[in-house]
């Protein structure tokens, strides 16, 4: 079972509004607008908790699975908007498969979600691990 805890940050493509942020941009995701992901992992429990500029997901049920030979963190999450969020924005609910790859010292969360049948938008997400992050863990 892989150990997924830490703080994790990348991008986001997505249907809605042709929507990217992050490592989808155009710029390679030199701009900090992307999402952040932190994962709370124990023996028994996962927690997945991502922040966006004008929205935070909260998982409601995580596991990890495997796909042929590749990890996958599935979650389902509630999406709530914050104050700053434009008046369309409301909480909705959906779910991401996300595949753990790793390319030399850096892991990769990345995948598709899709959002419930009110908001109808789907697309790709990709998350980084903080090398910081990782070695807070090997210290804890």
């Amino acid at each position: 079972m892989p150990d997924l805890n830490g703080e994790w940050y990348g991008g986001l493509q997505s249907s809605y509004e042709q929507t990217t942020m992050g490592d989808f941009q155009a710029d390679g995701g030199t701009e900090k607008h992307g999402p952040k992901m932190t994962i709370d992992q124990t023996w028994t429990s996962i927690q997945v908790t991502i922040e966006f500029k004008n929205s935070v997901s909260s998982s409601q049920t995580a596991s990890i699975m495997h796909d042929m030979t590749t990890p996958v963190l599935r979650l389902t999450y509630q999406n709530r908007p914050t104050g700053d969020s434009q008046e369309s924005m409301t909480i909705h609910e959906g779910t991401n498969d996300l595949h753990l790859r790793q390319q030399g010292d850096e892991r990769f969360l990345e995948g598709k979600y899709y959002t419930d049948e009110h908001r109808n938008n789907h697309g790709q997400v990709r998350f980084k691990q903080d090398e910081r992050s990782l070695g807070q863990q090997i210290l804890d």
